[in-house]
């Protein structure tokens, strides 16, 4: 792979694409399409200096098969302060968060999942 000022240049096709983003993005829509039981997950943080500061006072949403898949995914983007004590206030099923009112008409902080790039409009849109 060609070396460019000490970083590593990606290959690029005739078209000046990148070509493993393009197989990348690929794989992230065929895995958006094939697992269906996918849900969503609903991570909240409090004001305290405690929390990272990009969520305080806010909440991220992890997708995921269950909720073990989904603290193993949101340990890896906010490890535990203390040993098998998320890093956050509470957390919710799709179920749960619907009926809350604290967060509505606000966006997440962020969205995380092993499989795909998700946004705001598709993970609110699905079904409880």
């Amino acid at each position: 792979m060609p070396v460019k000022d000490g970083f590593f240049q990606p290959f690029i096709d005739r078209k000046n694409r990148n070509l493993s983003e393009k197989g990348n993005e690929k794989m992230k829509h065929e895995n958006k399409k094939k697992n269906e039981n996918l849900r969503s997950f609903y991570f909240t943080f409090g004001q305290g200096q405690i929390y990272p500061p990009e969520c305080r006072g806010s909440f991220v949403v992890v997708v995921a098969t269950s909720f073990q898949e989904a603290f193993r995914i949101f340990r890896c983007h906010y490890p535990d302060r203390e040993r098998n004590i998320l890093n956050c206030a509470d957390y919710y099923s799709r179920e749960e968060w619907v009926k809350l009112d604290y967060y509505k008409g606000m966006e997440p902080a962020a969205i995380f999942a092993d499989d795909a790039d998700y946004t705001w409009a598709e993970v609110s849109a699905w079904k409880v």
